[in-house]
Formats: C-alpha cells, sequence, structure tokens
C-alpha cells in the first residue's frame, strides 16, 4: 500500500514560550511516531522555516523535514496578511495538518484544521486585542477552505457552530490524550527536591496555566485571601505559568497579596515539563478556576498523579472531568475559596477525588487521539 504524504505545520513547537497547542502538538507526533499502523499509512513530513529548524531538530522527533525557504518573521507576515499563495504547489499533494486555528490555501491537496474552541467570540474581553481581530477576521476563512475541522470537546464543537454557523458534519471531536507518567517517576524525593528548587517551604495549593484574564488567576488570588488564617498559615498558593496578555491586573493582584503578608508565590522562571509533574504530585490540591476552556489538560494531569482537583463549572470542564473534580461557581471568590476548604479538610471527599481521578484519567489517551486522527483523515 503506497504511503499518503502528510505535512504537518509545526509554528506552535517554535514560540518562544510553548503553549499548550504547542505540547499538544508534540505529544501528538511523539505518539504518531510510536503507532506502527499510521506510519504504515502516512509519511508524516514536517514543514518548518529554515531559521527554526534547528530549533525543531533539538525536539528529538524523527520526522523528516521540509523547509520553508523564506524567514519564519516574513513567512508570519504574509500567513497574517492572507498573502500565501497555494502552498502544495511547493511542497507536494497530499494531506495537510494544521494544528493552530490557521491554515493555507491549497490547490490540490486536502486540508485538517485544529480549532480548540471560540473564547476569542465569546469573551474578547480575555483575548489579545490583536489576536482577537486576527482570528475572528479570518476564522471563515480557515474554515471553508479546509476539508475537516477538528476540535478537543464537544462543548468546543457547540460553541462553534453558534457562534460561525459551520456546518455540524465538518466538525470532528477528537479528544486530547494526557501524558503517561510512570509510577517511579513519582517519589517523597523528587517532590522535595522540586520543592526546593522553585522555594516552595511546607504544604501548598497549586494552579498551572497561563497567566491570562481567563484563567482567573485574580479571582484565585481573593479566594486565597478569604481562607481561615490557620489554613493560610499552612497552605501556600503557588502560580506556575507564562505570562500572555492582559496579565497587569493579575501581577498586581499577587504583589498585593505578597505585600500584605499572604503566602502567594509566583514562580517566575521557566518550569519544564517534568518538573511540573512533580509540582502537581506535591500539591494538596490543584485549583482550575477557569472562565472557560475548550478542554482543560491540567486538571487531568494532575489526576494522573492522584491530586485531588477544583474546577469551574463552566464550558467544557464538566464534559471532560465528569465526576472526578470538585466544582466551583468560577464568578464567586467565596465558593472557590470555600471549596477550597472543603477538600483540604474532608479527607473522605479527597480519596474519591482521587479515585475518580485515577480512572477518569484513563479515557484520555495520546495513543486514542492519533488513531482517531489518522482514521478521520484516511475517511476524508
Amino acid at each position: 500500500m503506497k504511503q499518503k504524504l502528510l505535512f504537518v505545520e509545526t509554528s506552535a513547537l517554535t514560540s518562544k514560550n510553548m503553549s499548550g497547542i504547542g505540547h499538544t502538538l508534540l505529544a501528538l507526533l511523539r505518539e504518531w511516531h510510536q503507532s506502527e499502523t499510521l506510519n504504515t499509512k502516512f509519511k508524516l513530513i514536517l514543514l518548518v522555516p529554515y531559521d527554526k529548524r534547528k530549533q525543531v531538530e533539538t525536539l528529538g522527533l524523527q520526522f523528516p523535514i521540509k523547509q520553508i525557504l523564506i524567514p519564519d518573521t516574513l513567512f508570519r507576515a504574509l500567513r497574517r496578511f492572507n498573502l500565501l499563495p497555494f502552498m502544495d504547489i511547493f511542497f507536494g499533494k497530499g494531506y495537510y495538518l494544521f494544528p493552530n486555528y490557521w491554515n493555507w490555501p491549497l490547490l490540490f491537496s486536502k486540508s485538517y484544521t485544529y480549532m480548540y474552541d471560540v473564547s476569542f467570540i465569546v469573551y474578547p474581553e480575555f483575548t489579545d486585542t490583536k489576536n482577537q481581530i486576527f482570528l475572528s477576521r479570518y476564522l471563515k476563512i480557515w474554515a471553508q477552505r479546509s476539508n475537516g475541522i477538528i476540535t478537543i470537546s464537544n462543548h468546543a464543537k457547540a460553541e462553534i457552530i453558534k457562534y460561525t454557523n459551520m456546518a455540524a458534519n465538518k466538525i470532528k471531536v477528537i479528544h486530547n490524550g494526557v501524558n503517561a507518567v510512570p509510577s517511579k517517576a513519582v517519589t517523597n524525593e523528587t517532590i522535595n527536591a522540586m520543592k526546593k528548587k522553585y522555594g516552595i517551604v511546607g504544604e501548598y495549593i497549586l494552579f498551572v496555566g497561563n497567566i491570562e484574564p481567563r484563567k482567573n488567576i485574580a479571582r484565585l488570588v481573593a479566594a486565597y485571601r478569604l481562607l481561615a488564617k490557620e489554613t493560610r498559615q499552612v497552605y501556600t498558593l503557588v502560580v506556575v505559568g507564562g505570562y500572555g496578555w492582559k496579565n497587569e491586573p493579575i501581577k498586581k493582584s499577587i504583589e498585593s497579596a505578597v505585600r500584605e503578608g499572604h503566602a502567594v508565590l509566583k514562580i517566575d522562571t521557566f518550569v519544564p515539563d517534568q518538573d511540573i509533574i512533580q509540582l502537581y504530585a506535591g500539591a494538596k490540591v490543584l485549583v482550575h478556576p477557569a472562565l472557560y476552556e475548550g478542554f482543560g489538560m491540567t486538571p487531568l494531569e494532575a489526576m494522573s498523579v492522584g491530586t485531588p482537583t477544583i474546577v469551574g463549572n463552566n464550558s467544557s470542564l464538566p464534559e471532560v472531568m465528569s465526576n472526578a473534580s470538585l466544582y466551583v461557581d468560577a464568578m464567586s471568590e467565596k465558593d472557590i475559596s470555600v471549596k477550597i476548604e472543603k477538600l483540604l479538610r474532608d479527607e473522605n471527599l479527597r480519596n474519591k477525588l482521587i479515585k475518580a481521578g485515577k480512572i477518569r484519567v484513563r479515557k484520555f489517551t495520546w495513543r486514542q487521539t492519533v488513531n482517531e486522527l489518522g482514521e478521520y483523515m484516511e475517511k476524508g
């Protein structure tokens, strides 16, 4: 059987601070490489601007690379203003996978595009203004020239249909997976070493995610301040994540809490994935009070190492977390605070959520994700 050519656009892997989309693509590619069936059916080729090739090569992905023969900055500009020509004239006929909303004009090839959610339409005030305008302007164009749209939850699919009038049969839901953590990778020694590395003393409550308005961090800090004094004396609120957009009010909320003597620690250095796993495992609870999520990866990652979670009762989170999280009204500082106290104090509830979380996380594997993706493109 002749292999189908599958070209994968890789700009999500070359950002200065890799986003959740970059991590998703990286996990997909690593899992794809392990599949003999998929590699028999498809020859996967990475498309990379020539000046980003070395950066992609450092990731250790064992796929051939075809270079885009103009620099990354110029290529992004042409893409942003919708000035790209039919790109398959240069790379060849095949299947093209675009992992980050936008895609390229193609003349005689099939195109599949990931659209994770439409938060930039639902909550434009939470999005970087330039990015919001860019995404809103071209979303329907990208959808029209794609053979199929892939999204990551049924809620996201419903929102895409609601706000774009896209045909339901053009959208395929393929859940993300969760990286499996070997049981021997997390021990008391590894957790304590990580706490020392990042200056964490004693027990802690954890948040992991981009520092941006949609993640609701300022309200989480306010909820922490409402905890009982004896709780705050025992537990530090640890915030891990790269700075996104519109983050000044969040920074000020953290700085104000620290000035007033509250144990809030924002880790400002880059935290690699292997360290984040240890931080998940060491936390008493992960709190993810986001106002909107297309999927919600960090609570699942915390569940995978036995950490109970609190999440916002909105968007895709109930669909993905099911009965394995404690839910809060993400608009209520008081409710977030009350639920944190409850989960810290109620051992029966903690044990119930830990058990449910370990069961729930088994539903989401990257093997299943890549198999569904390959099957969808093959049938398309």
